[in-house]
């Protein structure tokens, strides 16, 4: 299996804040241990508190206007309170931002950087914003770093800067990582995009799945072009051979430039799987099975 490798390109560190007064305010704690880097570091570093979930959107809309105008690759840490249904709680306004809303919002941003936004967040089952990411469209975030569950202040105060201080003279995402892996997870687009696709052709190409596909590209070709009847036995017969893993690189190229945005000029050599190794994937879970 090859291994992933977790690009750190990011020229802006910002920081959104949205706590209660009375509380430890971490993303300003966080700010100012960062302040001493961005004088060594070739990064901008911006901390901003809202009050309303208005205040949100228009935060994300401020990053995506700079990201377009300034080619600013964005890296976003998130201060606020989460709750595992509802999404990020705003204070004092007690508005709940839901968790597909963000990452609808973030996948705005990533579009417009070429799929360069990386998310860290300091929120109580942040993880939840992953839950919905389809690879039928655009993810909205090349990296998310959050808790699944519940993380306490405390917490934050402690291991958040060692992250920060090894990310930044490391400049390694998986580096930084380890010092939080404990409480945390960790989203990486391609890593999920390999895995979603390869049980996408495990269901897709054998049994049921493949004829059901089958039968799909039957049902769309006939509709869109009027070929007669006389044509199925040959249309059936193209459809099977086309479905078969080994002739699925137009599908998995499809999904690999929506999702990664990997035809973009920018993005042509950057990502590590090609359909080669989807296929290795594939049949090392076959010889599995089998041992």
């Amino acid at each position: 299996m090859k291994s992933y490798i977790a690009e750190c390109s990011f020229s802006k560190i910002y920081i959104l804040e949205s706590l209660e007064n009375l509380e430890t305010h971490t993303g300003t704690n966080l700010a100012r241990e960062l302040i001493s880097f961005v004088d060594v570091g070739d990064f901008g570093l911006e901390l901003t508190t809202i009050e309303d979930a208005a205040g949100f959107e228009r935060f994300m809309q401020i990053i995506k206007e700079e990201v377009i105008e300034k080619k600013i690759f964005p890296l976003l840490q998130l201060d606020i309170h989460g709750d595992k249904d509802k999404g990020f709680q705003i204070q004092p306004s007690g508005e709940f931002i839901p968790w597909n809303t963000f990452a609808n919002l973030c996948k705005e941003i990533n579009l417009a950087c070429d799929n360069n936004l990386i998310v860290v967040m300091s929120v109580c089952h942040g993880f939840k914003t992953v839950l919905n990411v389809k690879i039928t469209d655009t993810t909205p975030f090349y990296c998310l770093i959050g808790p699944e569950k519940r993380v306490v202040n405390k917490y934050l105060e402690c291991k958040l800067p060692e992250f920060y201080r090894t990310l930044l003279s490391k400049n390694s995402l998986l580096d930084a990582y380890n010092e939080i892996k404990d409480h945390y997870s960790y989203y990486l687009c391609e890593k999920i995009f390999v895995n979603s696709f390869v049980r996408y052709l495990i269901k897709k190409t054998r049994g049921k799945g493949r004829q059901e596909r089958v039968e799909n590209l039957l049902t769309q070709t006939m509709e869109k072009s009027g070929n007669s009847p006389q044509n199925l036995k040959k249309l059936r017969k193209y459809f099977k051979s086309k479905t078969l893993p080994e002739n699925s690189k137009d599908s998995f190229e499809e999904f690999r430039n929506t999702f990664l945005l990997a035809d973009r000029p920018d993005n042509s050599d950057r990502f590590q799987y090609d359909y080669d190794n989807i296929l290795n994937e594939i049949k090392n879970i076959n010889f599995q099975k089998k041992s």
